[in-house]
């Protein structure tokens, strides 16, 4: 596996956005949520703004701009990403336990992953 397993990614450049189809089985809505944040935060902080797993499952969210784009604002993104964390830490939490039991752990010692999920919060 990946060690950065790209879960959704919009781009301001190519107006594009990506969901990956290994994921399909994330309820439709949440993808949906998804897609509403990639492509606003993509227009807004004027980058490709992507969110996936870690080999750990851990959500990771990075940007990143064209070489020359001075629209885009590093720190403004960090600040973005940081308040996107904390609007959103429910939906990231349950992101990351999905993940570590239906990809990780295949839905095997459920119970073992939800005691460890809640120990690492």
């Amino acid at each position: 596996m990946d060690e950065n397993n790209v879960l959704v990614s919009a781009s301001i450049y190519n107006e594009q956005y990506f969901v990956n189809p290994y994921y399909n089985s994330i309820p439709k809505e949440v993808l949906e949520e998804l897609r509403i944040i990639c492509v606003t935060l993509s227009a807004k902080l004027h980058c490709i703004f992507t969110i996936g797993f870690n080999e750990e499952g851990n959500i990771f969210i990075n940007t990143k701009s064209l070489e020359n784009d001075l629209d885009y604002d590093e720190i403004g993104a960090k600040l973005e990403i940081n308040k996107l964390l904390k609007e959103k830490k429910g939906l990231i939490r349950a992101l990351e336990l999905w993940y570590r039991v239906f990809i990780i752990n295949k839905g095997k010692d459920l119970e073992k992953l939800k005691e460890n999920f809640n120990e690492d919060r």
